[in-house]
This record gives structure tokens, C-alpha cells and sequence, in this order.
């Protein structure tokens, strides 16, 4: 698997109903295959997905936009309710003339796919839900970013820089507000509704999604496979991409 550098990729500038939606892409090796849309979590963007991303850009069509109210996307007075964003998503991949995609989510992306694909199941072919936030057996926000602080131990070094980054590009109240939005989505709702083909996967040492929730879901996706990324953190598209990817790749191929 070669790596492809962060130069390699091209960037866009995409309307999606009262926004414009930035992202990052790859599309010159992978000829005619599905696009693959990664989505990110809470209170970062893009540039956490690019190690991954970077990994499977020689064999899939990779794009990675920042949400509304993230990272290089216009910046939302108010966060966006999970629903809004699966909207804003299926405006930005209608007017890039996208029919049909895989969908990766990460944490908090997990539940705007799962939203998507439950709202929109003619546009995904096959739906990754990655380190799906929020768990329902961890239920205050206090206790989330008590977790994330003890997760921090476990990522990659230049986490915690990626994280100041785009919380910077954010505001602290719209972080806020997101988080929120993130608790509040109830994504056990949603399950049932998904039916596209779907992998759910977690790391094994990943503090803020666990065992117990990720089995939950994968029963409860009529088509899923489970699979854990070994010594992973909540952040296995960051910290152990060399893992995460060859994943992502076995099943999307």
C-alpha cells in the first residue's frame, strides 16, 4: 500500500445549500471506481482523516470535506443538528454529482452517515461507521471529554496539535454546541433504518466507544461485519492508519 502525500491531493470549494463545503480529494488513480466521502468527527476537520486517506488514495477515489462549521467550511453561526448536516452532505455529493458513494464516518461523522444512509440509502453502496460516537453507556458531556482527556495518553503525539488547530477554526462555543448535537442524536434510532452493507469497526483501546456499544450496533445493522483495530485508540484514522486502512480497503474492494 503506497503513500501518497497530502501535495497529491487537490482541493475544492463546493455550494451545498447555504454553505460552501471545502475539501480535500484524490481521484487521479483509482479510474472509475465509487468515490469514498470520509466524514469527521466533532471538533476537528479533515486534516485528522488524512493519514488514512493518504493510504488509500492509490487504490480508491478518496474525498474529504469539512463539514459546516468546520475546518475550511463556512462558519455556521450556530451548530448544526445531526439531520442538518446529513442534508447539507446530500446537497455538497448531489452537486458534485456524486450518485452513488461508500461513506465513512468517524465518532460523530458516524452518526451524520448513519443518518444519510438511513435517509438516503440509494447513494450508499457499502457504510463504515468508525469509532461511532456517542456511545449511550457514556451519558453526560462531562463524561465524554473525561474520556477524550484519558484517550489523548493513547493517540499519536500531533493529536493534540490537529485538535488545537481546528478548534481554533471552530470557536469554543461552536465546539461546544457540536458536542452537544453529538449527545443529544440518538443513532440506536437510527440503526434499524440502515440498509446498506456495513462495516463497524473500533479500536481495541479506544476509551470514549465501547465493546459493548459496537456489538450493539452490528447486530442491530441487518448486514454488518465488526472488526477491531488491535492497541487502537478512539482515533485509529490518526494514530494507527496502517491498520485502519488495509480495513477499510478488504471491505470497500
Amino acid at each position: 500500500m503506497y503513500k501518497y502525500s497530502q501535495d497529491s491531493f487537490k482541493t475544492c470549494e463546493t455550494s451545498a445549500l447555504d454553505y460552501k463545503i471545502h475539501c480535500t480529494y484524490a481521484d487521479a488513480w483509482a479510474g472509475d471506481a465509487l468515490p469514498l466521502v470520509m466524514v469527521h468527527g466533532a471538533l476537528v476537520s479533515r486534516r485528522y482523516l488524512m493519514p488514512t486517506a493518504e493510504l488509500l488514495a492509490g487504490d480508491l477515489r478518496v474525498y474529504v470535506p469539512d463539514l459546516a462549521g468546520h475546518g475550511g467550511s463556512t462558519k455556521v453561526k450556530h451548530a448544526l443538528s445531526v439531520r442538518e448536516q446529513a442534508e447539507v452532505l446530500f446537497d455538497w455529493m448531489t452537486n458534485m454529482g456524486f450518485s452513488r458513494v461508500n461513506l465513512l464516518g468517524h465518532s460523530y461523522g458516524s452518526e451524520i452517515v448513519g443518518e444519510f444512509a438511513a435517509r438516503y440509502p440509494q447513494m450508499v453502496n457499502k457504510l463504515v461507521l468508525a469509532s461511532p460516537a456517542a456511545d449511550p453507556n457514556v451519558k453526560s458531556l462531562v463524561m465524554q471529554f473525561g474520556r477524550l482527556f484519558l484517550d489523548g495518553f493513547l493517540e499519536n503525539p500531533k493529536m493534540p496539535f490537529v485538535l488545537l488547530r481546528d478548534l481554533f477554526d471552530m470557536g469554543i462555543g461552536r465546539a461546544f454546541e457540536t458536542a452537544h448535537e453529538m449527545i443529544a442524536y440518538q443513532l440506536r434510532a437510527t440503526l434499524p433504518r440502515i440498509k446498506a452493507r456495513t462495516l463497524v469497526i473500533r479500536g481495541s483501546r479506544d476509551f470514549l466507544v465501547s465493546q459493548k456499544w459496537v456489538e450493539e450496533i452490528a447486530a442491530t445493522i441487518a448486514d454488518s461485519k465488526l472488526e477491531i483495530v488491535e492497541n487502537g485508540p478512539h482515533n485509529i484514522n490518526f494514530s494507527t492508519p496502517e491498520k485502519f486502512a488495509p480495513a477499510l480497503l478488504e471491505f470497500l474492494k
